[in-house]
């Protein structure tokens, strides 16, 4: 079997610190062989008009990760021609092969260079067809991943690929709907043991299909639509169908799903986030995002035991207060999402002394303030 190197693929992103690659990463980037693969098929049956089919055997090659390396962190991707041995018919296969395969990886990298300028045509790039399978590549990356994929002739000219690149690559494929990981929260309002599906009612009122795989999802959903009027929510992780205006359609699998706590903070920031303008009885500014953001993230970063989970309730200035019940100790602390100032009021039911405390919320430290507060409470 002979082996030469096909193509580098960078990652740069946090996930990819201490030069490793996540399992789902790397089952996301095997699909760099189906669009070559798909690619290399178009190609010959372009330049060979007459045929209808790719001969027998076509496709006697694969591509292998022969190795992780540093330098963010970068995973060398091999061509292995295998010993299969086409169609004696066919000799075409014989040589030509490899240099469709160049062809197609030319193509690949061309499309990722021009959609990220903006400049994309049909000159030199991969079928409209093909495209579709970057929804599957991308899947993975975070906000802040890149990929840089270097082919032995790069010469510095290399593409990137992104999350918004990968959108902007599956827009332009035919494809009506596409796919992609969902993180979502929301109530069981159906269930069907027989068809083996149920309905979450979502926190903006949506309501999406979800199928049931295994017992113990089954489990999950009886117990959650059990407790539908008592407002028990699930947190859902894994595969949604969505429109090209990025709707919602369905969940098509569940890699995992679990009862969430009533004080759940991400679910929680969800219901901030649909409030309006005049939630209160024609009053109160509603919360604006980023700051919501910034707060799930700030408290999701603490790791706070149940037991110091806070309340969390908007106020009218469209700011945010966290509040707290432990022993005959009441904690409040209003928090300015613009400025990141916090206003810390602690008040003793025994003994009826009042603490206040003004702490500005510039990193951990900060919130190891109001946490020690918590957890020193006896």
């Amino acid at each position: 079997m002979e082996s030469t190197i096909f193509i580098e693929a960078h990652f740069s992103g946090s996930r990819y610190n201490g030069h490793s690659i996540p399992f789902e990463v790397l089952k996301d980037l095997s699909t760099l062989e189906t669009i070559i693969k798909e690619a290399a098929k178009i190609l010959f049956l372009k330049k060979n008009p007459k045929r209808k089919r790719v001969p027998n055997g076509f496709n006697n090659f694969e591509l292998r990760l022969s190795s992780i390396g540093s330098g963010s962190t970068r995973a060398t991707i091999c061509y292995d021609e295998l010993e299969k041995k086409p169609d004696s018919k066919d000799l075409y296969l014989t040589k030509p092969l490899p240099g469709l395969v160049s062809d197609a990886r030319k193509q690949f990298c061309n499309t990722i260079q021009q959609v990220s300028a903006d400049t994309f045509g049909t000159d030199n790039v991969l079928p409209i067809d093909v495209l579709y399978h970057f929804e599957q590549l991308g899947r993975s990356l975070g906000l802040n991943d890149t990929v840089t994929f270097q082919t032995p002739s790069s010469n510095g000219n290399s593409p990137i690929l992104t999350k918004a690149i990968t959108d902007k690559l599956v827009s332009k494929s035919k494809r009506i709907q596409s796919t992609e990981t969902v993180s979502l929260s929301g109530a069981v309002s159906e269930a069907d043991q027989y068809k083996r599906c149920f309905e979450v009612h979502l926190v903006d009122g949506r309501r999406v299909k979800a199928p049931i795989t295994n017992r113990s999802q089954l489990n999950v959903v009886i117990e959650a639509f059990a407790g539908y009027k008592d407002n028990i929510h699930v947190r859902i992780e894994g595969i949604g169908s969505f429109t090209k205006n990025k709707e919602l359609i369905k969940i098509d699998t569940i890699e995992d799903i679990v009862i969430l706590n009533s004080l759940d903070i991400s679910h929680r920031i969800s219901e901030l986030r649909q409030l309006d303008v005049g939630w209160y009885n024609g009053e109160g500014l509603a919360p604006q995002p980023a700051g919501l953001d910034w707060l799930e993230n700030e408290l999701n970063k603490l790791k706070l035991d149940t037991e110091y989970l806070p309340r969390i309730y908007p106020t009218l200035e469209g700011n945010v207060q966290l509040e707290w019940s432990i022993l005959d100790i009441e904690l409040s602390f209003e928090i300015d999402l613009d400025t990141k100032i916090g206003y810390l009021h602690r008040h003793s039911l025994t003994t009826q002394t009042y603490e206040e405390h003004d702490v500005y919320i510039k990193d951990l430290k900060d919130w190891n303030i109001l946490v020690n507060m918590l957890t020193t409470i006896q």
